[in-house]
């Protein structure tokens, strides 16, 4: 809902203005105040969020353009709204050089209105986008955030939160060029997502109550889960404002990184955040290993550590507590020189890839044997050959079949190179994950498919052509890599081709 704030000294037009806004558009704007003069309209913006103001260019005190300039400079989003008598046209009109947006002549009738706010809206919805984003951004990675910017961009007495993840742990900590997710701009319900396997769910409390929404997010979960993922959803059990945003989304973070379990779909009710890992009996858990890795007795180290991974899994220990524990193991056996040799920093990008990829026990174990202990003759074939030539390989295979499920697994599978070795190339030539080189080359197609053969197809067939299963997950996706919706970018071609604005087309 849009604030407005309208301003006049005379009392039967204030009354007018009001009525026209309140009676027309009651679902969309909200008059938060009504001011006799234009020090009373500046006092209230200096203390409120405001998204359209209404004056009247005539008031005692501070007239309509000395209140354009001094709010446009405090608050240059506000869109300003000037009305005037025919008198004081020329008067009106040398506002727009102030940054006003439009003027209205007297006597004002709906229509005007409808007409300006049918022009501004898309600004200001975009706007409050881009801010949204901005905030969530920082509110996820920790950045400092006050509660009067959540508060101006979430305004709802409540919301509900919900964060539902697909697959192993986010890559963040070590990728920080990771693309993030939001929604579109047309969704009610507003998404964030540290990655493309990862979205935050923010729901007005006014659009659906909490038996509805966990009822949609469990649809969202069967949505996003295609035949070899699993998907881990955390619930916030109570319906909060902004104030409380900070701690609750990254309460929701941690709750979701400390309990993602391989292969297991989980739902998690967050009451009160507790730390769930493991830790009275991290101690213990690598004793026997310790003692081999002491002993040099590189095979039965490997076994055990296979043994106990195996196991972890039985138990259904978090991915994230899995992973710290190889860490320590990793020491173990690089103290004793039981492992291939391998820098820290490298490790833990490594490591960051294994436990985002991860899709079942078995393949989690053959990629941590890989990484610590083996080189095959074919690893060794491929690092005597020029990188770049199979770099070349890769991304050939990669470009020629983006359209169907492909995957880490079934590459790695087509061409027989080891996952770490794909990474790696990838990382060295195009500076990014599998992951998002793939996803960057199913954007650019679904670019070039619009292009051509935009007036025959629906976005649906887009999104099936490129190799996504789900055309709202497109979307997020497209409008990640474009900045604009797969229909806005319609839209933009269009105009292009007939000379026109996109808000024109529509």
């Amino acid at each position: 809902m849009y604030t407005v704030l309208i301003a006049d000294d005379e009392p039967a037009a204030l009354k007018y203005l009001y009525s026209i806004v309140n009676n027309n558009f009651p679902d969309e704007f909200k008059i938060t105040f009504c001011a006799s003069n234009g020090i009373e309209a500046l006092e209230w913006v200096k203390l409120h969020h405001v998204d359209i103001i209404i004056s009247d260019i005539r008031m005692p005190l501070k007239d309509g353009i000395a209140l354009a300039e001094d709010v446009l400079k405090l608050r240059p989003h506000i869109k300003f709204i000037i009305v005037s008598g025919y008198s004081d046209f020329q008067y009106a009109r040398s506002a727009l050089r102030l940054g006003v947006k439009d003027y209205i002549l007297k006597p004002v009738v709906p229509f005007d209105i409808k007409e300006i706010f049918k022009r501004i809206c898309p600004e200001i919805d975009k706007r409050i986008y881009e801010e949204k984003k901005n905030l969530l951004h920082r509110l996820c990675t920790n950045a400092k955030v006050s509660t009067n910017e959540i508060n101006e961009l979430f305004p709802e007495d409540g919301y509900h939160l919900a964060l539902l993840r697909k697959n192993g742990l986010p890559l963040n900590e070590f990728y920080k060029d990771t693309k993030e997710v939001f929604s579109d701009t047309s969704e009610k319900i507003f998404i964030y997502g540290r990655d493309e396997f990862e979205a935050l769910y923010i729901c007005p409390c006014t659009l659906i109550n909490q038996k509805e929404f966990r009822a949609y997010m469990q649809k969202e979960m069967l949505r996003n889960k295609d035949e070899k993922a699993y998907c881990t959803l955390v619930f916030l059990n109570k319906i909060i404002d902004g104030n409380d945003f900070p701690i609750s989304v990254r309460n929701m973070q941690l709750k979701l990184d400390s309990n993602i379990v391989l292969g297991k779909n989980k739902i998690i009710i967050l009451k009160n955040f507790s730390d769930n890992t493991h830790q009275e009996d991290e101690c213990l858990a690598l004793i026997t290993f310790e003692s081999l890795c002491k002993q040099q007795q590189k095979e039965a180290a490997k076994e055990e550590l296979t043994r106990l991974l195996f196991l972890w899994n039985e138990q259904e220990r978090p991915l994230s507590w899995i992973k710290s524990m190889l860490q320590r193991a990793s020491y173990l056996l690089q103290r004793f020189h039981l492992c291939n040799p391998i820098t820290l920093e490298n490790e833990r990008a490594n490591l960051a890839e294994i436990f985002f990829y991860a899709e079942n026990i078995q393949q989690l174990v053959r990629d941590v044997n890989e990484l610590y202990f083996s080189i095959s003759e074919i690893q060794q074939k491929y690092l005597k050959m020029d990188s770049e030539h199979y770099h070349k390989i890769i991304v050939n295979y990669i470009e020629s079949n983006f359209n169907i499920p492909l995957t880490l697994q079934s590459t790695c599978k087509a061409l027989g190179i080891s996952k770490s070795y794909i990474n790696k190339l990838i990382r060295k030539y195009d500076d990014e994950t599998f992951c998002t080189y793939l996803t960057r080359i199913r954007i650019e197609n679904a670019k070039k498919i619009i292009k051509e053969e935009r007036s025959t197809l629906m976005i649906k067939d887009i999104a099936e052509r490129t190799g996504f299963h789900d055309q709202f997950y497109f979307s997020r996706i497209f409008r990640t890599y474009t900045g604009m919706s797969p229909s806005e970018y319609i839209l933009s071609l269009d105009a292009k081709k007939t000379n026109t604005s996109p808000e024109d087309i529509l």
